[in-house]
């Protein structure tokens, strides 16, 4: 599968590193491809795995991510171009400070990004359980495995 990622945090490097692991080919997208963040995201993973501005890694790849703060999105999503047909993995969270959603009661951020993007398919994805599990879960007794079975496929 080949894979955007947009977003080089905790959530996107998690999964590139899993989904890069398993022979994906994985591109960050980023608004800076030359800067700091980009650099050190290039150093920690598989030579495998490359990052590129937004619209230059979403346009080639089946699937993206968006792993970035949920006020972001609507910005991000004018970037890339055209998404018809692409599957949109909405890894976001529509929260504000104090726990305070950014959407009202009769929808759902996911909702709120399909809205933007009709053709695009969007899911939800990767928002109820950590980063340092994403990448390499590790199976407890106290942790049931259908919370991570999306992640290790």
């Amino acid at each position: 599968m080949n894979i955007a990622i947009v977003g080089t945090g905790s959530v996107g490097s998690a999964l590139g590193r899993g989904w890069s692991a398993k022979g994906h080919m994985v591109t960050f997208a980023s608004r800076d491809p030359e800067g700091e963040k980009a650099t050190t995201l290039r150093e920690q993973m598989p030579a495998t795995v490359s990052v590129r501005g937004t619209r230059e890694a979403t346009s080639t790849a089946s699937t993206i991510v968006l792993a970035i703060p949920y006020g972001a999105v609507p910005e991000t999503l004018s970037q890339m171009g055209d998404l018809s047909g692409k599957v949109i993995v909405d890894c976001t969270n529509p929260i504000a400070p104090g726990l305070r959603s950014l959407v009202d009661s009769e929808t759902s951020g996911a909702q709120e990004i399909a809205a933007l993007v009709p053709e695009a398919k969007v899911i939800k994805a990767f928002n109820t359980i950590g980063a340092e599990s994403m990448d390499n879960p590790i199976l407890t007794a106290d942790q049931p495995p259908c919370s991570f079975a999306v992640t290790i496929c």
